[in-house]
């Protein structure tokens, strides 16, 4: 499911912003209870590679092209973020929407990596995601969090 943006004026345009914040309400509670986030292995390479792709596509312009592979990764590079780093996968139906990477030194933690799938923006999935990492990473004796963008 997509989401259209509401073009409307006068009165109409607060029935249409109204009717896309149902829509996304309905999608989140749909969303969450066919939701899962667990720690990636080594097989979610291919799939975290491609969610980030495509979260980050429509921002590919605005990036150099070593910026961009550093956000969106390659096979290798996400094989060696698995194994640095804390790497949780949000699945629904065995498809990977969404990832963060975290990890903690001391008491200072680290966010990396994070995407959701385009279809899958504003249902709750980024909440989920950051909510694992933080209980990860206070786990691991972390009190503050960084996050670094590119």
């Amino acid at each position: 499911m997509k989401f259209g943006r509401a073009v409307a004026n006068g009165s109409n345009k607060n029935a249409g912003r109204a009717a896309v914040k149902a829509q996304r309400r309905a999608m989140s509670t749909e969303s969450q209870s066919s939701l899962t986030i667990r720690r990636a292995d080594s097989n979610d390479g291919e799939a975290i590679v491609a969610c980030l792709a495509a979260a980050f596509a429509p921002y590919s312009n605005s990036y150099t092209p070593a910026a961009f592979t550093d956000t969106v990764l390659d096979p290798r590079l996400v094989q060696h973020r698995l194994r640095e780093m804390c790497v949780f996968v949000a699945v629904s139906e065995g498809n990977v929407v969404g990832t963060v990477a975290c990890g903690a030194t001391g008491e200072e933690g680290h966010l990396r990596g994070m995407a959701v799938l385009p279809d899958w923006q504003g249902s709750g999935v980024a909440s989920a995601l950051l909510q694992a990492a933080e209980v990860e990473m206070r786990n691991q004796g972390c009190e503050r969090v960084t996050l670094d963008t590119t």
